[in-house]
């Protein structure tokens, strides 16, 4: 009897062994919707969804007026080598300027001042998926934060905003 349920675990262990060895890494996708608390604009942050890529860097931001028609509202987009994520919550998009020059977007006006001008958006959330004193965020919860626009003169615009983490497959 006792051999039997031996024979039984080790046969357990090792179909999961198996199993685990063929199944490919995924992990939840998860990233940030945040308001600005002045301009109302809208940006969200996506992760990455694969372990491969990294699960907590950032696939993309988006910057959007909510205030637009649909399919209109998007101001602009950075991915890749536009987009980095700094720790502790903070993501930083570098601003091509020749990327937009020539479109709407460089008119668009983002915290007083032309989208055109503007050198680097940085995102600082307060939230760390490594701090003991920080758990990690409900879908529900607010988080603040404060977004900052850096304009090629050198001067820098700060805006509260509100957070909520996003979750894949989760309902907000």
């Amino acid at each position: 009897m006792v051999q039997l349920m031996k024979t039984s675990l080790n046969t357990c262990l090792n179909l999961l062994i198996a199993i685990s060895a063929v199944t490919p890494a995924l992990a939840q996708a998860d990233g940030f919707a945040c308001i600005g608390q002045n301009t109302g604009l809208s940006v969200k942050i996506y992760n990455h969804t694969t372990a491969a890529a990294g699960t907590r860097t950032p696939a993309i931001l988006v910057v959007a007026d909510p205030t637009k028609a649909p399919g209109k509202q998007t101001i602009a987009s950075f991915s890749g080598d536009q987009l980095y994520y700094q720790g502790y919550g903070t993501y930083l998009a570098t601003i091509d300027p020749g990327a937009y020059a020539t479109s709407e977007t460089a008119n668009a006006i983002i915290a007083g001042t032309t989208f055109g001008e503007l050198k680097t958006i940085e995102l600082a959330i307060n939230f760390a998926y490594t701090s003991t004193t920080t758990s990690l965020a409900s879908v529900a919860a607010s988080i603040p934060g404060k977004i900052s626009y850096h304009k090629t003169s050198g001067e820098t615009v700060d805006e509260a905003i509100s957070c909520t983490r996003y979750l894949k497959d989760k309902k907000n």
